[in-house]
């Protein structure tokens, strides 16, 4: 305990994260990839993170363990492609969709695909909403941050789309979904929830958030997914891993 207590301090300190990327010319290993974090979008923090393997850790457990090789997949929220990366070579063969709301990450998600030797991958610059049409985004200037409709500061006009939008634009079928797209996640399951008919695994970081005026904690959306006929076989705090056999 006082070895991660002593690691969580020092990567709070910003001099920290850049001498590793120093020292690492800016490609950091983790999980068997290599991240480029050579963009200023990067904060030093995610540098030291990514360093001790910290960075996404349950996410990243949970997609090597669970997400099916054979399966197309569609990931929401890739912010700078660390998951993205290890799913593509997990799937290789199989197309990866990877869709984000930030565009000056569109790039970054792009590089770390391509230096990961993912190869069927599409990278679109969409933000999850319940009708396909101009949404208003709060980027945060970092890839820790980011939310639609959030306030007025750095805000961003984004094209909004469905997730059926999505599946059909890419012509999905079957497909596994791995999601962190900070509470945006309730605009599938209460608006869109028939996009789902053809998922057969979900990886998702849950967030409160609030819908038609309604706040939604972790629970409920475990519920709402639950009642789409899956069943949770794993979690580890907010992350958690739904399964259904036969969509």
């Amino acid at each position: 305990m006082k070895v991660k207590t002593a690691i969580a301090n020092l990567i709070t300190l910003p001099a920290v994260g850049r001498s590793i990327a120093r020292l690492l010319h800016n490609k950091i290993k983790i999980r068997g990839i290599t991240v480029d974090t050579s963009s200023p979008l990067i904060q030093a923090r995610v540098k030291a993170m990514l360093f001790w393997q910290l960075y996404e850790s349950a996410e990243i457990r949970f997609v090597k363990r669970y997400l099916p090789p054979e399966t197309d997949v569609v990931e929401l929220g890739s912010s700078i492609g660390v998951v993205g990366s290890i799913a593509g070579r997990i799937i290789q063969g199989q197309r990866l969709v990877c869709v984000e709301a930030q565009p000056e990450f569109i790039p970054v998600i792009r590089r770390n695909l391509e230096i990961n030797g993912v190869k069927n991958f599409m990278v679109l610059n969409y933000a999850i909403s319940n009708e396909d049409k101009t949404v208003f985004f709060t980027s945060g200037g970092t890839n820790l941050t980011g939310k639609v409709g959030t306030g007025q500061d750095k805000q961003l006009s984004v094209k909004g789309k469905k997730l059926s939008s999505i599946l059909k634009e890419m012509s999905i079928g079957r497909f596994a979904l791995i999601a962190d797209i900070e509470g945006a996640e309730l605009q599938i399951l209460i608006d869109d929830p028939r996009s789902l008919g053809q998922c057969h695994c979900i990886i998702i970081e849950t967030h409160q958030a609030i819908h038609s005026g309604k706040t939604y904690s972790p629970a409920d959306i475990q519920m709402l997914i639950e009642d789409l006929n899956f069943k949770l076989i794993d979690r580890y705090g907010p992350v958690m891993v739904f399964i259904r056999p036969n969509p």
